[in-house]
């Protein structure tokens, strides 16, 4: 068995003829303090075109933190942050949302996830909004027998 490196990185780049150049790029690390924990920071720049003007750019930075095992085995803390600014022809949004939570794996297809998330968001008309969701969700699905992949009840 081999380990596998601690950090690691990636690029990307994509062009579109309606929003121009996007550029992004990740950076993980893993084992950050020798317990396991991973950071994954996130970052991407859109709408570059020709000519270059930054202030039509639309770009996002974000992060996620996670330590496994925080209290029992089975039980994650995860951290949220990120921010993103998106130019509309008629808008231009701002936003920033921050989450922090547990994980917990009840059995190998119910994650149950609890915690708070906030979303502040404003924009260059009157819309402005912030949010707060539910506070917790459990998530399964139960094949039904005879009945294909397709077929699932949802609880």
């Amino acid at each position: 068995m081999q380990e596998l490196p601690d950090a690691r990185f990636g690029v990307g780049a994509n062009y579109s003829s309606l929003d121009g150049l996007g550029l992004k790029g990740y950076h993980l690390w893993r084992n950050l303090f020798g317990q396991a924990e991973r950071l994954h920071l996130d970052a991407r720049v859109a709408s570059i075109a020709y000519p270059i003007d930054t202030a039509q750019f639309d770009y996002f930075f974000g992060g996620i933190f996670t330590k496994p095992s925080i209290f029992t085995p089975d039980t994650d803390l995860v951290a949220v942050v990120s921010v993103e600014r998106t130019l509309c022809p008629t808008y231009t949004e701002i936003s920033a949302i921050g989450k922090l939570g547990l994980t917990h794996i009840l059995s190998d297809e119910i994650p149950l996830r609890v915690g708070r998330r906030c979303n502040a968001a404003g924009s260059t008309t009157p819309l402005k909004r912030a949010t707060l969701p539910r506070p917790a969700s459990i998530r399964a699905r139960r094949w039904i027998s005879g009945t294909t992949g397709a077929d699932h009840v949802r609880r």
